[in-house]
């Protein structure tokens, strides 16, 4: 059946047979030997056991035996693993690892890897697959692009993988990197600069005040609210050293009340009691008032001087705890955490709080920037998953067909330009759950300019913020539009834009453009709602103010910034809005100097 312009769909059976290894028998491997034996246990990972050399040459030769190259799945197990086979001697489990011997006129090996990550395996009647048998395989149909085209996905996917995995790599370093800063600067094995003297033994208990919620004081589910504004934080809540705000719960004011010695303050310490014990998470801001469930402690020092609570955050979150806890269960499985097992923990600190702040500052910068690439990746990822979508469907072409859309207009052209960054934009933010509308790509637009550095006379001081009339009406959005890159649905409540069927001949011409538009889907892509479109209006809107002051050799603040908005007969409206509040103001203020300094 065809489904696109040269593309095809048909079922795996039409185009491969599924294969697999001869039987091996327990008895035929050991736990060590020369050709490591891959069972779906150890698919993808370390071998646990061998087969000789004698029974892989005679096995490789006489029976189905993978080429260097073909995709390796597993049939069992987690369903749909992968694993490319790099061609050097390896055995694996008969039906438990499979692998497809295809037409090499339908389809390349490259491209069915990316396909095995999104396919929906056929099931019979709709039932739950627990193991894919070869009939299910046969029968799972998948959509097919000519050659050349697979071969362009495959590596623009490959190439989304090589960045992820070098993502992945990096982080990697850099966390073992923080551990080895963390078991020097911790044990005192290194000193920071200008710091001198021996340290001092603390004792966790003596030197803090550990609170809990009393017994009594105990929360059934049932006082558990989805939504209100007295957060209860509970031991499922610690993520990666910190609270996730966004799975907690909520209580009535009476409950946060009820004990004032577990509400919960900007730089407090948790440690979680029951279930999963020992977990450490370091309060760094409250987003609303918060307080504790019976499963979690909060520790506090005595006094300013007793120590720095980010310091010992960290060495609560060090190996030196953990080794701590693992001596204190001795073997047994300790499910709760009692403050006299705790008084048992002391641990050496510098001398002075001054120290271990600086020691804290250090091994907290180490935790903003893996953050900050885990977020990357994360990102990444999503931006991957949303590629494989478009490619693997045929929605976005790499190989234009139409050769008519492939020559761009000779020599600079503003209009052509703005519309090759149109349509970016609309590639790089367009999602389905959300309205794209032509005040959020406007407003994108033209921080993107901004990060040009480009000419910015084109906007001008409209209602919606600054707005390029020339783009809309005479230049970028219609050609984009009537070029078939974009596509403008108007209504009473305004444009929505979605991608055009030519959006990847406009993609072609994006050059060097790229990294700009990955710099404006980094900072803004989850600007989807219509309370972030405001916060773009206000961002691009005080941006242009400072833009204005700045050429005029004038100080940028507050009241400046207002003073330039009320100048202008549109703008002041703008002040009106409830929206366009001071604090608003100042805080797009502070990111126009941080994104464009």
């Amino acid at each position: 059946m065809v489904i696109l312009n040269e593309w095809v769909e048909k079922k795996l059976g039409e185009i491969a047979e599924v294969r697999m290894c001869k039987r091996i028998f327990a008895q035929q491997t050991t736990s060590s030997g020369e050709i490591p034996f891959y069972k779906i246990g150890t698919f993808g990972k370390e071998p646990d056991a061998y087969i000789s050399a004698s029974l892989y040459a005679e096995y490789k030769n006489k029976y189905s035996f993978p080429k260097k190259g073909d995709v390796l799945l597993s049939a069992a197990g987690t369903l749909g693993r992968t694993v490319v086979y790099d061609g050097k001697p390896a055995y694996f489990q008969d039906s438990n690892i499979v692998w497809l011997e295809i037409d090499y006129n339908f389809i390349c090996n490259e491209y069915l890897n990316h396909c095995y990550q999104v396919i929906e395996w056929a099931s019979p009647e709709g039932s739950t697959i627990s193991r894919l048998y070869n009939g299910i395989i046969r029968n799972t149909s998948i959509k097919l692009p000519p050659l050349p085209e697979q071969t362009a996905i495959a590596e623009a996917l490959a190439d989304a993988d090589s960045l992820l995995a070098s993502l992945e790599k990096l982080i990697a370093k850099k966390k073992a990197i923080k551990q080895g800063a963390m078991q020097e600067l911790l044990t005192g094995k290194k000193r920071l600069p200008g710091f001198s003297g021996g340290g001092k033994e603390l004792n966790l208990v003596t030197n803090s005040k550990l609170k809990a919620r009393i017994g009594w004081q105990g929360l059934t589910t049932a006082e558990y609210l989805s939504q209100g504004e007295y957060i209860l934080i509970t031991g499922t809540d610690f993520v990666n050293g910190k609270i996730e705000w966004s799975t907690c719960c909520y209580v009535e004011k009476k409950r946060y009340d009820q004990d004032p010695h577990i509400q919960i303050t900007e730089g407090d310490v948790l440690i979680t009691k029951d279930g999963t014990i020992g977990k450490v998470a370091f309060v760094k801001q409250l987003p609303k008032p918060a307080t504790l469930n019976s499963g979690v402690f909060v520790v506090r020092p005595l006094a300013r001087s007793s120590y720095n609570s980010r310091f010992v955050y960290h060495i609560l979150n060090s190996s030196i705890f953990v080794d701590f806890l693992s001596k204190l269960s001795a073997g047994s499985t300790i499910n709760h955490l009692y403050q006299k097992d705790i008084g048992g923990f002391s641990f050496l600190a510098p001398p002075t709080t001054g120290e271990q702040k600086a020691i804290a500052s250090i091994l907290s910068d180490m935790d903003t920037e893996i953050e900050q690439l885990e977020k990357k990746l994360a990102k990444y990822r999503l931006i991957k998953q949303g590629m494989m979508q478009e490619l693997l469907t045929g929605r976005i072409r790499l190989i234009e067909t139409d050769k008519k859309s492939e020559s761009a207009p000779k020599g600079h052209n503003q209009h052509y330009d703005d519309a090759i960054a149109i349509s970016a934009i609309v590639n790089a933010f367009y999602d389905d759950r959300f309205i794209l509308g032509r005040v959020k790509v406007q407003k994108l637009l033209y921080l993107l300019r901004r990060k040009q550095d480009a000419d910015m006379s084109a906007f001008k001081k409209k209602a919606a913020g600054p707005y390029n009339e020339e783009a809309r009406y005479n230049g970028g959005e219609s050609i984009a539009a009537k070029s078939g890159y974009i596509v403008v649905e108007r209504n009473n409540n305004g444009s929505k834009f979605s991608k055009g069927s030519s959006i990847a001949a406009a993609l072609k011409y994006v050059g060097s453009m790229q990294s700009d538009i990955d710099w404006l889907l980094e900072k803004f892509r989850f600007y989807n709602t219509n309370k972030e479109t405001k916060n773009l209006e206000v961002l691009a809107t005080v941006d242009m103010a400072v833009c204005e002051l700045e050429k005029n050799g004038k100080t940028v603040n507050l009241d400046a910034v207002k003073d330039v908005i009320r100048s202008n007969k549109e703008w002041a409206l703008k002040l009106q809005k409830s929206y366009f509040t001071d604090a608003a103001i100042n805080q797009a203020i502070l990111e126009s100097k941080e994104l464009f300094s």
